[in-house]
């Protein structure tokens, strides 16, 4: 019976210090969800090996908030979607981002073959839509190959 006792009250001594962590604000919920207005999205590119690399970053200048949402990453050719395996690609975009700090999302392109004229880039986070054009475009190594877009990564930008 002792035993017990003592089970159940180091169980109700625990519960109590996540509930005073909560309602003190020492929990991740405490902090809000980013607006609009305080996040700044843009879009980069660059040549990587043989492929090509994209990435949103999002930029937080207002408090520390929660990220939230879906990024859309969509490769063109003229005004059709370009036929690449995983175009268009969706992200979830989820995290704690702190005052000043940058959020990095980035995906991969690798083994176009396919023409090299019109091709444009266009990515939607919330609210906003960038387009963008690649200084370089993936090689074709293999043309038996499908085009791939795949997420490779999401973390903070120094």
């Amino acid at each position: 019976m002792l035993m017990g006792n003592m089970r159940r009250t180091t169980l109700a001594g625990a519960l109590a210090i996540t509930a005073a962590l909560v309602w003190s604000g020492g929990s991740r919920s405490a902090v809000a969800r980013c607006g609009d207005s305080q996040l700044v999205p843009r879009v980069q590119t660059q040549g990587e090996n043989t492929t090509a690399w994209i990435g949103l970053l999002v930029r937080n200048r207002g408090a520390s908030c929660l990220l939230h949402g879906q990024a859309s990453i969509s490769l063109w050719r003229g005004q059709h979607l370009a036929r690449v395996r995983g175009n268009p690609l969706t992200i979830n975009v989820r995290g704690q981002l702190p005052r000043a700090r940058t959020w990095l999302v980035v995906a991969d392109w690798s083994n176009y073959c396919g023409t090299r004229k019109s091709i444009r880039l266009t990515v939607r986070y919330r609210l906003e839509r960038i387009h963008s054009t690649f200084s370089t475009l993936p090689v074709c190594p293999q043309a038996r190959s499908p085009s791939r877009l795949v997420r490779v990564d999401s973390s903070f930008y120094p």
